[in-house]
C-alpha cells in the first residue's frame, strides 16, 4: 500500500506462475490456462492432452514449449518471450497475433509473423491465417506454409542517397535501395530430380536439313524400297 498526499493505493501485482505447475502431471484431457502470466522454460506436452488458452493469458517461453497436442486459442497474444514453440501441434489454422502482431500498420511485426509461419509449418493444418489489418515489416519473411491473408503487409523503403544520380534518359533523379526484402516463398521439401527412362520403341534421332527430294525423310537413316 502507497500513501500519497491524501489517496491510497492499493498495488494488486501478480507474479508469473511456471506452466509446469499448472499443467502437472496431466497425460490426458484438456489443460485450460486461465488469465494471467505464465512462464516456461523446457516443457513437453504429449499428443493425448490439449492445451486451451484463455484471452488474457500470456506463456512467457525461456527456451522451448514442445506442443504435441491440440492448441485451443482465439486471435489474441498467447506466447512471449524469446524461445521457441516446436513439435507437432494440432491446429487448423495459427495467428501472428499468438506472437504479439498487431497488425496496425505501425508497430514492427516481423518476429511475430515469421514465428507464426515457423509454427503453422509444424501444424497439422499447415495454415498461417493473416487476419484484416496492415503488418509492417523490415526483414525478409520466409514462408514454408500455406497461406490465407486478409490482411496488407508494409514494406518500408529505404533510399540510398549516396548512389542518387541524374538520368539524361528520364530526366530525373535514378534511386537505389538499401536492405531490399520481401517475402520470400521457400519449399517444404527437397526438389525432386525427374530422369524418367527412355521408351522400349525409341530410339535416338538427329535432325537434318530438308531436302529437295519430298520423298526422303528427315531421319538419321536413308530411306530405303
Amino acid at each position: 500500500m502507497i500513501l500519497l498526499g491524501s489517496f491510497f493505493f492499493c498495488l494488486n501485482i501478480k507474479a508469473a506462475q511456471p506452466l509446469d505447475k499448472l499443467v502437472g502431471k496431466v497425460r490426458k484431457g484438456t489443460v485450460e490456462v486461465p488469465p494471467g502470466n505464465y512462464f516456461v522454460d523446457k516443457l513437453s506436452i504429449p499428443d493425448t492432452v490439449t492445451l486451451k488458452i484463455d484471452n488474457g493469458a500470456v506463456i512467457d517461453i525461456k527456451n522451448v514449449l514442445e506442443l504435441n497436442g491440440v492448441l485451443d486459442a482465439g486471435c489474441y497474444p498467447v506466447f512471449a518471450g524469446p524461445g521457441k514453440v516446436i513439435g507437432n501441434v494440432k491446429v487448423e489454422r495459427v495467428y501472428p497475433q499468438w506472437f504479439g502482431a498487431a497488425g496496425d500498420g505501425k508497430h514492427d511485426d516481423t518476429e511475430a509473423i515469421q514465428r507464426a509461419a515457423d509454427l503453422a509449418q509444424l501444424s497439422s493444418g499447415g495454415l498461417l491465417f493473416v487476419p484484416p489489418g496492415r503488418y509492417r515489416f523490415h526483414q525478409t519473411l520466409d514462408m514454408r506454409c500455406d497461406i490465407d491473408c486478409k490482411g496488407v503487409f508494409i514494406k518500408e523503403i529505404e533510399v540510398d542517397e549516396s548512389r542518387t544520380e541524374f538520368s539524361y534518359a528520364t530526366f530525373c533523379n535514378g534511386h537505389f535501395l538499401k536492405n531490399v526484402y520481401g517475402v520470400h516463398f521457400v519449399p517444404d521439401s527437397d526438389p525432386l530430380l525427374l530422369s524418367p527412362p527412355r521408351l522400349p520403341a525409341s530410339r535416338k534421332m538427329t535432325s537434318r536439313s530438308p531436302s529437295s527430294n519430298p520423298s526422303r525423310f528427315w531421319s538419321d537413316r536413308e530411306p530405303s524400297i
